[in-house]
């Protein structure tokens, strides 16, 4: 405007939820609710101790190889999308994948060269979906 206001509504849950909305601003306690925004997110080392995360309560240890990211805020429901990396150290775990994917957790195996269960130096799990 020639005043330099401008006026427009904020975004709600359910206007992020959809996604398709061109006319509201996003402020940082909804941005969360956008399907492109991570939902949760975690680093962690061998022994399941976080370096940094985002609605990630923690992690249980179950094994060499073998961990649990357990969410703080849960997913609707167990169609959310998963992202494992792990580091590319020698003598370490070079893949990581997940399996018994709840609404309140995720597991997660992580397998040397030779697809042996090994332990990472580090791991970062990434998922996308809708919360509870």
């Amino acid at each position: 405007t020639t005043t330099g206001t401008v006026t427009v509504a904020a975004a709600t849950q359910a206007i992020q939820e959809t996604g398709t909305a061109t006319d509201s601003a996003v402020t940082p306690g909804v941005q969360k609710y956008h399907p492109s925004a991570a939902k949760a997110w975690v680093r962690f080392n061998s022994a399941g101790t976080i370096a940094a995360s985002y609605n990630v309560s923690s992690i249980t240890d179950s094994g060499t190889g073998a961990f649990v990211v357990n969410f703080t805020v849960a997913f609707s429901s167990t169609s959310y999308a998963v992202s494992v990396t792990t580091d590319a150290t020698a003598g370490t775990a070079l893949f990581g994948f997940y399996h018994t994917q709840a609404t309140g957790s995720v597991g997660i195996t992580t397998l040397n060269s030779s697809f042996a269960v090994a332990d990472p130096t580090s791991c970062t799990v990434i998922c996308f979906g809708d919360q509870a």
